[in-house]
């Protein structure tokens, strides 16, 4: 699951998990912001049956990549080697 915020844009961990709550349609029981990332934000969300990861990218006002996209293809092309 992966979260692009605009600039500017503050979310708190209340609002990640109503977020990922309305998007899973389960009730987000546990939050837990991970170590690393770089310029990104990583969640370890739990609720009754599952585990799911949360990646929030950080977007600044000049950054129009789309970091999901590049990320989803790097990884594709280093599986293929």
């Amino acid at each position: 699951m992966t979260l692009s915020l605009q600039p500017g844009s503050r979310w708190t961990e209340d609002d990640l998990r109503e977020w990922a709550g309305e998007q899973l349609r389960k009730p987000i029981l546990t939050i837990e912001r991970l170590s690393g990332g770089g310029n990104s934000r990583i969640y370890r969300l739990g609720t009754k049956d599952n585990q799911y990861a949360l990646k929030n990218y950080f977007r600044g006002k000049s950054d129009h990549r789309n970091r999901l996209q590049r990320e989803w293809r790097r990884d594709r092309k280093s599986t293929r080697l």
